[in-house]
């Protein structure tokens, strides 16, 4: 089984990127043969792909226009062979060394939709960084893994004309469709870190 990590990638120098790669290098008990990560350039501020040798996986760098996040998520779906799709936030992380363990246990006994559990970093009306658990949680795209035939089958895609909560629009039609001819799995222990960026959007 082959799992495909799409990550758009617009502005962040990759200072702010590294924290991911990182994260993804030092799983365990997975095959680094079977993990792709599609990173998608939406059209601003081109990385040096030379930072991507030192890792045991595989980084293919796609460049295309400007055309925002839910245009690059579309653009890595498209070029994707996988057997399963995970979008990913290049400013994010994976939150223990066996999160890719979890997920490609569940790609084994298969699935059409996976929920992951994760946590957000946020601060609290003092000022002080905290954390946000999210369980079972379809407003955002963190955590959750999908096969990718399913998504093919139905046309199943992010709505281009949104830059902005376009995820809980995404996953609310995938679980409508995987409730109905699909099946949904769920993994209860957080595997996924949304991390606080001051230069998001959100």
């Amino acid at each position: 089984m082959k799992l495909d990590l799409i990550v758009p990638h617009y502005k962040e120098p990759w200072s702010t990127c590294k924290y991911l790669f990182d994260t993804i290098a030092t799983q365990r008990g997975i095959p680094f043969e079977n993990i792709r990560v599609i990173v998608v350039n939406d059209g601003d501020c081109l990385l040096d792909e030379s930072v991507f040798r030192e890792y045991p996986y595989t980084v293919e760098y796609l460049a295309k226009e400007h055309g925002g996040i839910s245009a690059a998520r579309n653009y890595g779906l498209d070029y994707s062979g996988a057997d399963y799709v995970m979008f990913c936030d290049i400013d994010d992380g994976f939150l223990s060394n066996y999160a890719l363990h979890l997920i490609f246990a569940a790609m084994q006994e298969g699935f059409d939709y996976l929920v992951g559990n994760f946590i957000e970093e946020t601060f609290d009306e003092d000022g002080n960084m905290t954390i946000a658990p999210h369980d079972k949680d379809l407003t955002f795209i963190h955590g959750k893994v999908y096969r990718r035939q399913f998504l093919v089958d139905y046309n199943l895609r992010f709505d281009p004309a949104m830059t902005i909560h376009e995820d809980g629009y995404f996953n609310n039609i995938i679980y409508a469709t995987a409730t109905n001819v699909g099946k949904i799995k769920y993994i209860t222990t957080p595997f996924y870190m949304w991390r606080w960026n001051d230069e998001s959007v959100v």
